[in-house]
């Protein structure tokens, strides 16, 4: 910049509250009277802290330093919010001076995170606002707003998900905005396809607080600054996508540290920071610094804090917004001399102006200093500078509008109005069917309303429906139905025939699943019953049990003496369906026969020789039959096996010897006795065998040794007479 124009800066701040009474609007009157390098206060409406403030502590212009000039609708905008806040929707409107609040649409929004640096551009040509919020869950996207119709939505994802506060500006001859982002680098949104793609990662910018913005005159853009390291680092982006790294700035850029704008007369970037304002030309690469006083440093926090600009190219002038509670103001500064972008001239016909019912017309149009041009209203899409369409079939009067816009960020539109002939309309129908689903048997009720008829025929559905129906309105109850089915109307009138149909379904009826396990018991048993059911909200049961149940489940039964039924019968909006299980009983089997009893034991003992002369041993031999344990007395004692051989002490006296035997069935007893007979002995022994008792054999053992004692005494005595 020369001295002479820095001589022209110095004292040439006007700073007057303009309040416009002529002209077109305040902000028209207020850009008018300034010369290069003056200020003035812009009085608006509601600019306040009702306005701006979003919570206990906090206002929505926090950290940031942008906004929007919308030069078709004449409207600044700004989407932000303070501290834990969510975002809020500002707008000033030109028409009113005035400037309205309202929450934004669309979302997912963040709750707490909603600060706006520099995330808001506007693509005037489609009438577009887009913003990007900070909180991770959503920064990969930006939300977008229609400006006519507030209708909001999201871009697709991004190519690389971006850090929090990010540089964004809309780029015309791109046709698509430009993210500068110190996370990922520089991405590109393609506004006509969708699509987001990488321009480069490889540049060094600060972390986060980028910046970028926009020269519609030297048709660049520029990026850069943050926090940390690339602080004071600055890229240049062409309509080629050509990246050139630039010279450092003399301070730290940023969102928090200052606010870059664009001039929109010169082309050349306006630089605000906390101490110092500077003028850079970013062909050059040059950094000239001016010396001004800036008003809105004054009131407020100080810096660049709670501050948002804009050009205005409609006026050629740079608009400011300051926050500082209810003395928060708006100003506009004039830079370098101009008075605002050139907008494009329209020239914009229909013909004819009016056809009849469906009738058609053709639009021809001309355009000047236009770059670009987008239709809406009667039709829609991109439009050459110059050319002719033809639309049509009309039935209802139709406006058609254009709107062209140059890269100098000029706008134009421009209407057109086809008057349609009224035609005798067409008879508008409702039918309707309430309820619309049914359980089978049951009935719904049709009702109609029309306009334009003058007469209704009933077709389809079930008996009792087809044939004439009142009009313009009436109902009738259908049914019973069995089946699904489609009601249909037809009506007529002067303007021909409209037919509507309504349909009545039939409710599925509960399907039930019942079963017991075991289906067979005996008496006293019990049985589990399983049930399951579908399209049912109740259940209850019958015939061998009772109560209501649950529409799926297991229970056992109770004790069951006689063959049983189990009955379920499940209920829903479909009606009622029933199932059984019917379960078995048998009467027990007797009980076993009684073991026999068990035989009695039997003892035999015998003894190898009964007679022996004194001091002689004998053998005792015995065997048993069922018993399981003996016991041994007389001549010998002690527990004895049941069945064995043994010798006995030497005898002195006749001895008995006596085993008793016991088992299951009972006891038994054998008894041997062996007689001591002085001076000899006799051989062969005898034994009994006792199942009761030995007394029989005891007689006869001691009478047949009474017997071979007197036999020996009759030899004795033969022997003395043969002797002598």
């Amino acid at each position: 910049m020369n001295s002479s124009f820095c001589a022209r800066l110095i004292g040439a701040i006007a700073l007057s509250a303009w309040s416009a009474t002529v002209g077109a609007s305040a902000l028209s009157d207020a850009a008018a009277q300034l010369q290069p390098g003056q200020w003035v206060q812009l009085n608006t409406q509601n600019f306040n802290a009702a306005l701006l403030d979003d919570g206990a502590a906090y206002q929505v212009l926090q950290y940031t330093e942008d906004m929007v000039w919308d030069p078709v609708t004449r409207q600044l905008l700004f989407v932000g919010g303070g501290h834990n806040s969510d975002a809020e929707y500002l707008s000033y409107s030109e028409a009113t001076n005035s400037w309205t609040r309202r929450k934004p649409g669309g979302g997912p929004w963040a709750c707490c995170s909603s600060h706006a640096y520099d995330g808001n551009a506007i693509i005037p040509s489609s009438g577009k606002l887009f913003f990007h919020q900070m909180a991770w869950d959503q920064a990969d996207r930006l939300d977008v707003v229609d400006i006519s119709s507030g209708t909001w939505s999201r871009t697709a994802p991004m190519a690389q998900h971006p850090g929090c506060c990010v540089g964004l500006e809309y780029f015309p001859e791109l046709g698509g905005l430009v993210m500068a982002d110190g996370r990922t680098g520089v991405q590109f949104y393609d506004a006509s396809a969708d699509r987001w793609s990488m321009v480069t990662g490889s540049v060094s910018i600060g972390e986060y607080h980028n910046f970028a913005e926009y020269s519609p005159v030297h048709k660049v853009l520029i990026f850069g600054g943050g926090e940390g390291g690339g602080g004071t680092s600055v890229y240049r982006m062409d309509a080629n996508r050509q990246i050139t790294r630039l010279g450092n700035a003399p301070q730290q850029l940023g969102t928090t540290h200052a606010i870059v704008t664009t001039d929109p007369n010169s082309g050349n970037f306006v630089v605000f920071f906390g101490s110092a304002t500077y003028e850079f030309n970013p062909m050059t690469d040059t950094w000239s610094r001016l010396t001004m006083t800036v008003p809105w440093t004054s009131i407020g926090e100080g810096g660049v804090w709670d501050t948002v600009a804009t050009p205005v190219s409609t006026y050629g002038v740079i608009a400011f917004a300051k926050y500082a509670g209810n003395n928060s103001r708006v100003y506009l500064y004039r830079h370098s001399p101009g008075s605002g972008a050139v907008e494009p001239t329209i020239t914009f016909s229909a013909n004819p102006l009016s056809v009849a019912d469906q009738g058609s017309t053709t639009l021809t149009w001309s355009t000047a200093n236009a770059d670009a041009c987008t239709a809406s209203g009667g039709w829609s899409g991109t439009k050459a500078m110059s050319g002719s369409e033809t639309r049509g079939p009309l039935s209802a009067d139709t406006t058609f509008t254009l709107t062209c816009s140059n890269t100098d960020g000029g706008n134009a539109a421009r209407s057109v109005t086809v008057d349609v002939a009224t035609a005798t309309p067409a008879p508008t129908v409702n039918l309707s069917a309430s309820p619309n689903a049914v359980a089978a048997g049951g009935s719904s009720t049709i009702s109609w309303t029309t306009s334009d008829a003058t007469s209704c025929t009933g077709t389809g559905g079930i008996a009792g429906w087809p044939g004439t129906k009142t009009v313009p309105n009436g109902s009738q109850s259908v049914g019973p139905l069995s089946a699904a089915a489609t009601f249909g109307l037809s009506c007529t009138g002067a303007g021909g025939t409209t037919q509507r149909s309504a349909t009545v379904s039939l409710l599925a009826a509960p399907t039930v699943t019942f079963s017991a396990n075991p289906t067979s018991v005996t008496a006293g048993a019990r049985t589990t019953l399983t049930w399951s059911s579908q399209n049912a909200t109740a259940c209850v049961a019958s015939g061998a049990w009772a109560g209501s149940k649950t529409v799926s489940g297991s229970e056992q039964s109770a004790q069951l003496n006689q063959t049983s039924t189990f009955n379920l019968d499940c209920t829903g909006a479909g009606g009622t369906t029933g199932r059984s299980a019917t379960v078995m009983v048998s009467s027990p089997p007797p009980p076993p026969p009684p073991p026999p009893p068990s035989p009695a034991p039997t003892v035999t003992l015998m003894a190898n020789q009964t007679s022996v002369a004194p001091n002689t041993q004998v053998t005792l031999t015995w065997s048993s039959t069922d018993a399981t344990a003996c016991t041994a007395s007389g001549g010998w004692s002690g527990s004895r096996a049941t069945s064995g051989s043994e010798q006995s002490s030497s005898l002195a006296d006749t001895t008995n010897f006596m085993l008793a035997c016991t088992g299951s069935g009972g006891s038994a007893s054998g008894q041997v006795t062996v007689t001591v007979v002085p001076g000899g002995g006799s051989g062969g022994g005898t034994g009994t065998t006792d199942s009761g008792g030995g007394a029989l054999d005891l007689l006869l053992l001691t009478l047949g040794s009474v017997l071979l004692a007197i036999r020996g005494q009759r030899r004795r005595h033969i022997g003395y007479a043969q002797a002598s």
